[in-house]
């Protein structure tokens, strides 16, 4: 990784238009990835396990959980 020392920085400026069209030519690429990437994973995950109320022993309200 690049020390301070080792790398000069321009002042902050606004972005060039040629970088908000580069940008915006792979906006919605990146969005497609970003989303078909988290439906991948949250298929991976398991579901949560369903909570019966007929079934004091799983009983999570929160006055329960101070017990």
């Amino acid at each position: 990784m690049a020390t301070e020392d080792q790398v000069q920085l321009t002042e902050a400026h606004a972005p060039l238009q040629a970088s908000i069209d580069a940008f915006g030519s792979v906006l919605e690429s990146v969005k497609h990835e970003l989303l078909k990437l988290r439906h991948e994973h949250d298929s991976k995950i398991a579901p949560p396990i369903p909570l019966s109320p007929a079934d004091p022993s799983r009983n999570t309200s929160p006055s329960t959980l101070l017990l």
